[in-house]
């Protein structure tokens, strides 16, 4: 195993980066080239809907 590799059982990671996966893995957002290490916390707020492709028919409701 490389280290830092996802089958390293060490590796970490960054908030937003393990949230990015979930959405993926989930179906959320489209599991695209896109790698979950490009995606920063902003992504996620109401300023950053545009940038996360969502799936079709798939919204996410305002912040509170």
């Amino acid at each position: 195993e490389k280290i830092g590799s996802s089958e390293d059982p060490l590796r970490t990671f960054f908030c937003s980066e393990l949230i990015a996966k979930l959405f993926k893995v989930a179906g959320i957002i489209l599991n695209d080239e896109t790698s979950c290490t490009r995606f920063y916390p902003h992504a996620f707020s109401d300023h950053g809907d545009e940038y996360l492709k969502l799936t079709p028919n798939v919204t996410i409701s305002d912040e509170m």
